[in-house]
């Protein structure tokens, strides 16, 4: 079932060039040190497609938790920056 389901996203001819242009622009950014919170609210969609792809099409659960984890260490080591953007109203 994972497999049909990798296979059918790089079927469609522009999901996977989009998906795999984001993780290298966000992982260049990340290992730069510039745009760094930008990088992590980009890639936290991705993080999560990537957790819940292992949670229930191919079970080894280490990869997605570790990204998962990554994810969330950075996001509090950078919450000052993310505080305008939770902010409610205008």
């Amino acid at each position: 079932m994972a497999t049909d389901y990798i296979l059918a996203l790089k079927r469609t001819g522009c999901f996977w060039p989009l998906l795999k242009g984001c993780e290298v622009a966000c992982g260049l950014c990340l290992l730069t040190g510039y745009f760094v919170p930008l990088a992590l609210v980009v890639i936290a969609p991705v993080v999560v497609h990537i957790c819940l792809f292992h949670v229930f099409l191919s079970p080894p659960l280490g990869l997605g938790l570790f990204l998962l984890l990554a994810e969330a260490r950075l996001g509090w080591a950078y919450r000052g920056s993310f505080v305008g953007m939770l902010k409610p109203g205008p």
